[in-house]
């Protein structure tokens, strides 16, 4: 599974230096970051992912 660790923080998505989220792909191929359970999940571009951190790990499609 790939992992987004957040090297800029962002008050739009409630990211925060230093964070890491479990990252799932969509059918489009987009990231969707798995956040704690009260905040829902946060999908965006792989590039608008880069600007925020930076991903590693193999890519998983989601699941049902």
């Amino acid at each position: 599974m790939e992992k987004l660790t957040i090297m800029h923080s962002s008050r739009k998505y409630g990211l925060h230096k230093g964070d890491e989220f479990d990252v799932l792909r969509n059918i489009n191929g987009e990231c969707v970051l798995m956040m704690p359970e009260d905040i829902p999940n946060v999908v965006m571009s792989e590039a608008e992912a880069m600007i925020y951190g930076y991903l590693r790990g193999k890519p998983q499609m989601g699941g049902v």
